[in-house]
């Protein structure tokens, strides 16, 4: 069974579920980045899932690129106001073109994508994750960061939130 066809099964028994809410750090991200410039901007969506932070940014007015290894989920999303939804296997996959406004992150760890992440976001653009830290989450533990090791990433980056298994980074520019 391949990674998609795992995803595909915990999205289909989802079915008929309301999306859920988004996460805090998404939404906080959203409001600093509004609050500085104004305006939504664009954004991409790592490993979204059911695209619950997807649909949040796209009611609010951004421009998503959402993507996930899932076609059940990606499905769902497809033809939804301002979310280009796709499938995209983030392991073998170069990820979407930037220029980004917002990279969200949430939990999904995949070490070697943080620098593409820090190469496709817009000067002054924001980096929003939410990755468990190891020891406090039932997650498999090779999903998890230790404590810190997420800021330390971004550590040469405006740290705007880091608390626990979240993070808000701006790119200097």
């Amino acid at each position: 069974m391949t990674t998609g066809d795992k995803w595909n099964r915990r999205h289909e028994a989802a079915a008929g579920q309301p999306p859920a809410d988004p996460a805090p750090v998404v939404v906080r991200a959203a409001d600093l980045f509004e609050s500085a410039s104004n305006r939504p901007g664009r954004a991409l969506d790592l490993a979204c899932g059911l695209g619950r932070n997807a649909r949040f940014l796209a009611g609010r007015g951004w421009r998503v690129v959402a993507v996930d290894v899932s076609r059940v989920a990606i499905d769902k999303l497809s033809g939804l106001d301002n979310i280009d939804a796709r499938v995209l296997d983030l392991e073998y996959a170069r990820l979407p073109e930037g220029p980004f406004d917002l990279v969200i992150d949430t939990l999904y760890l995949q070490r070697d994508l943080f620098p593409e992440v820090r190469r496709i976001l817009a000067p002054g653009g924001l980096f929003a994750a939410e990755i468990p830290v190891a020891g406090h989450s039932t997650i498999n533990p090779a999903y998890t960061l230790p404590a810190g090791d997420l800021a330390h990433e971004f550590h040469h980056w405006d740290i705007l939130h880091a608390a626990g298994a979240e993070l808000i980074a701006r790119k200097p520019g």
